[in-house]
Formats: C-alpha cells, sequence, structure tokens
C-alpha cells in the first residue's frame, strides 16, 4: 500500500472517528439519566476512571451509588435528594418544609411497616407496599423538605387519601390524583405542572408557575395564581361543571374561556369536563 493511501485512510477512520464521538455524545444527550452524556442504562458497556464514564453513548460524570431499599419504620432521614416520588394510595399526608438540607419521612406505627423507601442517590422513591388494611381510616405520613432547595422533580400519585403541602419548590411537579386530594396551603413554586385528578380534587392556595397542564374530568381545580391575569395565557373548558376565573364566570352545558395576552408569558390549561375549575390572581 502506498504511503498516500495510508494516509488518505488514516484520514477518512479519523474523521469518521470524530463523527461516531459527536453522534454518540447527542445520543447520551438524548437517552442519558443524570448528569451524565452517557445513557446510565448501558453503563456496564463503559469505561470508567474514577466517576468519569466513557462509552458508546458519550461520556459523562457520576457516582455510583447503589440502589438502597429499606423499610420506614422508625424514620429515615435522607440527604442530597434532588427528585422525589411519591405512590401512596389511600395515606394521609402531610408534607412540610423546614431550615436543613434533608428529607425527613416518619408515619404512624401502625403503617410504617408497610411503607418503603427506594434511594439511587438522586430520587427518593416512597411507595406503600401490599397488606396494609385501612379499614377506612387512612394512615398518616408526615415528609419535612428543605425550605431553601428547590427540587428538580416531585412526583405525586394517589389514587384514594389525601397530601396537604405548606410549601415547597420543585423544578416539575406530576400530580396523579385520580381518586384522591393535594391540597397546597402555602407558595408552591414549580416551573412546570403536569397531570390529572379525574375523580379527586387539586387546590393550591398559591402557586408560582410558567406553565400548567391539568385535567380533571369528574373532580375539581382550584388555585390562587401568582401575578395578574395578563400574565397568563388561559386555556379553560368544563362541558358540564362550572368555570369561575377572576370576575369571569360560567356555568352552561358547553363552558370554555380561551384567553391570550400578547405580554403573557405563562400558560394556564384545564379541562374538567364534569367538575368545576376557579382560578384567581394575586394582583
Amino acid at each position: 500500500m502506498s504511503k498516500k493511501i495510508a494516509l488518505l485512510l488514516s484520514a477518512i477512520l479519523g474523521a469518521a472517528g470524530i463523527i461516531l464521538v459527536v453522534v454518540g455524545g447527542i445520543l447520551g444527550v438524548a437517552t442519558g439519566e443524570g448528569s451524565g452524556l452517557i445513557s446510565r442504562s448501558v453503563d456496564n458497556m463503559s469505561f470508567r476512571i474514577g466517576s468519569l464514564h466513557i462509552g458508546i453513548g458519550g461520556f459523562g460524570f457520576w457516582d455510583d451509588s447503589e440502589n438502597t431499599s429499606e423499610s420506614l419504620a422508625g424514620g429515615k432521614q435522607y440527604t442530597d435528594v434532588s427528585a422525589i416520588s411519591l405512590d401512596l394510595d389511600g395515606m394521609s399526608v402531610m408534607m412540610q418544609s423546614a431550615p436543613g438540607d434533608a428529607v425527613t419521612i416518619t408515619a404512624d406505627a401502625e403503617i410504617e411497616n408497610y411503607l418503603r423507601a427506594d434511594w439511587d442517590g438522586y430520587e427518593l422513591h416512597i411507595e406503600k407496599e401490599d397488606g396494609y388494611q385501612s379499614w377506612g381510616k387512612f394512615g398518616k405520613i408526615n415528609i419535612t423538605v428543605p425550605e431553601n432547595q428547590t427540587f428538580d422533580e416531585i412526583e405525586i400519585s394517589m389514587d384514594a387519601g389525601n397530601l396537604t403541602a405548606d410549601s415547597f419548590k420543585t423544578e416539575y411537579l406530576d400530580l396523579t390524583m385520580d381518586g384522591g386530594a393535594f391540597t397546597g396551603t402555602g407558595k408552591i413554586i414549580a416551573g412546570d405542572v403536569e397531570g390529572s385528578a379525574d375523580a379527586g380534587s387539586v387546590t393550591f392556595e398559591n402557586l408560582d408557575t410558567e406553565y400548567l397542564d391539568l385535567s380533571c374530568d369528574s373532580g375539581s381545580f382550584s388555585a390562587g395564581l401568582a401575578g395578574a391575569r395578563r400574565d397568563y395565557n388561559l386555556y379553560l373548558m368544563s362541558d358540564l361543571g362550572s368555570i369561575r376565573c377572576g370576575d369571569s364566570e360560567m356555568n352552561d352545558l358547553e363552558n370554555s374561556l380561551n384567553e391570550t395576552h400578547d405580554e403573557a408569558e405563562r400558560e394556564i390549561t384545564v379541562n374538567a369536563d364534569m367538575g368545576s375549575i376557579e382560578i384567581s390572581f394575586q394582583k
């Protein structure tokens, strides 16, 4: 093989290698989890130097903390929690904010052995295990979160029961309260809010959000929103229910309110086919 051909092949292979690295990095961003660019789901295919992972999908940094799963008997405390996921059907949950840097979970003695915490160093998942019989009485759970922390994500799922939160901050809030009730009694700051409350209720006394999309077909939604009405684009529908938005009120068979403002940077979308929608503004 001539020298020119060898150099040409080397150049082609080098260019192909650069393209693969770039494409791999892009794919890593698209499929990755956590802060790394390489997908953590193929972590066993990566080469690791300390917390630096290099593999097919690109590269990234994270600590390999092993998942832990444990009973919440006696109460537990977790630090460095970036995301919270709650799957607590049939429970009565009180979420409070307090000084500190830890998430603390406590529960009534009769329920704590049926609660399980899964902790992976990033997300704390709390779930009620099968076997608990409430006999019409909801088990009580207390959750304390750091008052100055903004979580990446908070997910709450409750087909029955209730959760009351005095205040918290999160980039993303996901609510699934199909037969349960969520009540925010203090200031809730959430960049995006999405979810459903098909036969349940969602109430925010003081909500500061950029975007909200919620369905509550036979339930109810009520919110006191930060700012003024002109700050929001509003898309509200309640076919067999009622809508009250500021000084606007509709109680017909087919109700809808679509209102946009040129200066608006926030958006609220609520669909409550047989439910009620009530919105007020802080200004």
